[in-house]
Formats: structure tokens, sequence, C-alpha cells
């Protein structure tokens, strides 16, 4: 039955409110209500000129609120941006404001069950086990070193921390990667902690009917396509990694308006999966060779192979491929870029190339997960960048601004190009990020808030101004309703 749209625009302001609970819950501050509860401190502090590296500073004075010092042992003070906020129960009781709202008479029920789902779905996401949140920068020789921490003193047992995998170590992939990696991105991942929250936020969403039925229609998939989920989930081995480089044998040709196409080296990417067994790649490669999307297999030694067919005319020479050598399954845009990273022993790696080594001075040596962009990927970019710009606007001479030459005076005022790295550490009372970058989070943060704002209004404007209108209309019609029944009597 269609709703009437004055409760449409109800439920409307119900998904309007709860979004916004989600999305100020964690940077609001969390006032004093007696002198034995927690105190947020919040401090933010930009320089407009770089400084060299300083040493953190400690605070040795102790207070009511232990946790803070707690955060403060993760973290680097004295720098250009520090933010700590004890939130400890704050979401929680964020949350609960709604419930006498969402109870009163004339509501529709489906904000009851809205306003139960969300809490159970913070719940399970473990967010309410969050006590504390800190993040600090400081200048570190030419880049920025920038903590975060998340507080967890109940340990990392629920919700999304559990699928972060277990005790910091060291991260092999760094000396599988060739030192020719221009991105990487590798991290820790527990499949089975993942398939079980997935399922508790479908039951939580849409009750235990919907699981069952969910239930049912993987189990029919899985039949018809040969790749049984939750049998293929305990196979996985609890890594995930990406990457890719750049090969000058290879070339990518980008079209421009002026007629003269572009040519750059051609990106490998790989995605690389741990597994305990084979199923995972035998499931794909048997259900893409079912639809003719895969060629039949070969071996070269521990690698088995399958190339994949390309539906589309790509922009670069591929040769894409479903491959496992018993330890990962790679799927990858070229066979021979498997071979390499397969083969895990190159001669020179990444973690002993200069350029990481000259980025990952002074971050721990143990982490759960790694991102690294660099230096020389960056630079591509922006001549890339440059040349597109060039070659698809008008010629200066004719009377035309030189875009190309405005793009380079922004580049030149964001300063020296610099590779990142970062770092995600598992402890035993919260997780660490920590990365060395050119950014500075005194910057980001207000770009960040300003964003997130804009696409709020951007989501929800539209169609709340189409609930009022829908809402007017129908104050109308009532109205002429009354009209047409007096002039009848």
């Amino acid at each position: 039955m269609r709703q009437e749209p004055h409760k449409r625009l109800k439920n409307l302001w119900v998904g309007i409110i709860l979004a916004g609970l989600l999305l100020s819950g964690i940077a609001c501050e969390k006032k004093s209500e007696s002198s034995d509860q927690e105190k947020t401190a919040v401090t933010a502090r930009a320089t407009s000129t770089p400084k060299p590296a300083a040493t953190p500073s400690v605070l040795t004075k102790r207070g009511p609120n232990e946790s803070f010092y707690t955060i403060q042992q993760s973290l680097d003070v004295g720098g250009t941006f520090y933010l700590y906020a004890s939130i400890k129960d704050l979401l929680k009781k964020k949350v609960q404001i709604f419930e006498p709202i969402v109870k009163q008479t004339g509501m529709p029920p489906e904000a009851l069950k809205m306003y139960t789902a969300v809490n159970q779905v913070i719940d399970h996401l473990g967010l309410y086990g969050v006590q504390d949140i800190g993040i600090s920068t400081m200048r570190d020789g030419d880049l920025n070193r920038t903590k975060a921490f998340i507080h967890l003193p109940e340990g990392r047992a629920k919700g999304i921390p559990s699928i972060w995998g277990g005790d910091a170590h060291p991260l092999q992939m760094l000396d599988r990667a060739p030192d020719s990696t221009q991105v990487l991105i590798t991290g820790d991942v527990d499949a089975n902690a993942v398939w079980d929250l997935f399922r508790t936020m479908v039951q939580d969403i849409g009750g235990e009917k919907t699981l069952t039925q969910m239930d049912l229609n993987l189990n029919q998939w899985g039949m018809q396509s040969s790749i049984n989920i939750p049998a293929l989930v305990p196979t996985l081995g609890g890594e995930v990694a990406f990457l890719m480089d750049q090969t000058p044998s290879l070339k990518m040709v980008i079209p421009t308006n002026s007629g003269v196409p572009l040519s750059i080296d051609a990106p490998r990417l790989a995605l690389m999966v741990r597994l305990q067994k084979d199923d995972l790649y035998e499931s794909i490669r048997i259900s893409l060779s079912k639809t003719g999307k895969a060629r039949s297999e070969t071996v070269e030694g521990k690698l088995r192979m399958a190339l994949l067919v390309v539906p589309f005319q790509p922009l670069w020479p591929v040769s894409p491929v479903l491959a496992t050598d018993g330890e990962y399954m790679y799927i990858s845009t070229h066979a021979e870029y498997v071979k390499t990273l397969s083969a895990g022993a190159p001669q020179k790696s990444l973690r002993q190339s200069e350029e990481f080594q000259k980025l990952i001075t002074g971050l721990p040596t143990d982490a759960n997960g790694c991102f690294f962009v660099s230096e020389r990927l960056k630079k591509t970019y922006m001549e890339t960048v440059k040349s597109l710009v060039a070659a698809n606007t008008p010629n200066p001479a004719n009377g035309g601004p030189d875009m190309a030459q405005m793009l380079q005076k922004i580049f030149d005022q964001q300063g020296p190009v610099s590779g990142s790295v970062g770092l995600r550490v598992n402890q035993a009372n919260g997780i660490l990020f920590v990365t060395r970058s050119q950014a500075d989070m005194a910057e980001f943060i207000p770009s960040a808030m300003a964003g997130v704002v804009g696409m709020v209004v951007a989501v929800t404007l539209p169609e709340y101004m189409h609930a009022q209108t829908q809402l007017q209309q129908a104050q109308m019609q009532v109205f002429q309703n009354k009209l047409d029944t007096q002039a009848a009597q």
C-alpha cells in the first residue's frame, strides 16, 4: 500500500537523523557530567612553515582520564596537529536519544524497525566498544608522520576489529614484491570473521527470514556457477594484496583531441589472495570455463594458469590470467607478472629499495597491513595529466589560456613529489595506523569535513524537496476535496 505523504516525510526525517548520527557521533566532544566522568580534550594546531624533524614531547601529568595517557603513548605530541576524543558510551547515548521519538504514537512502524536495526548494526560492528580515538601529525624530515589510534579496552574480538587479523608480524609481501612495484596494498583479513559479520548484518537488517532466503539463494547460485561461497570461506588464508607496476616493454595509448595519441608505459596489475587450499581457484576456473570466459589450464612447475578472455578492446596489450601456485590465487592483467610474483625471490625486493627504505624509516617493523604509493607513479601521473591537458585544450597562441602552464603552477605549489607509505598495526588494546607522506592532517581534516557535509546535502536535499512537494500537493488535494464537498451540499 502506498504510504501517505506525511508518513513518507516522517520516514525521511528518521533516515536523515540516523544518517547524521553516524556521521557526527565520532566527531563530537563529550562534556563532563561529574568529576568521576571522563573528559574530552581536542586540540588542533597547524603551522604554515615546515619545520625540521622534532622529537615528540611526552606529557607526564596524570589526571582523572587515564585513557587519555594510554592514547598519548601511541601518538606524537608537539607536532602540527593533535586530536583526542573520549567517546565511551557517547555513540550509544546518541542513538538512544531517538528511541522515545520513534516510539511515539503516529510514527510509522518502519521507524522503530529502522532504529532497532541501526542500533544492532552499530553494536555488531564493534563501534560501541571504541573508548577513545586520537590523531597526531608531526613533521619528520621532508615528510609528515601521521598516527591514528583507536582504543579498544575490551580487545579486538568483536565487529570490524575482529576481521583484521591477529597480532602484528613481519610483512612477507614486502619481500615478495619486486622493487619495480609502484602500488602495494596488502593486509590481513580473517575471511571467517568477515563472513560471520556479514551474516549477522543481514539478520539485523532483514531478520531471520531474510537470512534463510539468502542462504537458499547462495546455495542455488552455487549449484549453477560452481562457486559455493560458504564452503570456500574456510579455505582462504587470511591475506589479500593488490600490486601494480609499469613496464617499458608495453605501451598504453591514450587518444587525444589533437589526433596525436599519448603513449605511456603500460601498467601491470595483480590481485593476490592467500589460500589454504586451491578450492577458490578451481571453483572460479570451472565457472568461467562454463561460460567460455577462461581457456584451458596450463601448468608450469607449481603454477597453474588459465588465460581469461577479454570482452572488450583494452587500451594496452594484456594477457589476463587466473592462476594459483598453492599459496596464493592470482588474478592479473599479465601472465608474466604472475610468474614474477609467484617466484617470490626478486633480485631486489620492495623492502630493499631505496625509496621504500627512506619512507619506512622510524615506522614499526611488524604490522598487519601496508600501503605504498611510489614517487615514480605520482610523477608519471602528473606528467600524463599535463600532456593530456595540453593536447585537449586550445592552443594558447590563439588567445586561449595556457592550461598546461596553469596546471604546472598548481603542481609546483604542492612542493617536491614524494611517495607515501602507511601501516596498520594490531595491538592488544586497539589498532594503530601510521603513515609517512606529504599529507598534513591539519590541512586534510577541514577539507574532509566540508566534503562530508556537501555529500550529505547532495544526497538528502533532493529527496527532502520531493517529499515537501508531495506533502503540499496532498494538502491542496484535501482542501480541494473539502471545497467540492461543500459545493455539492
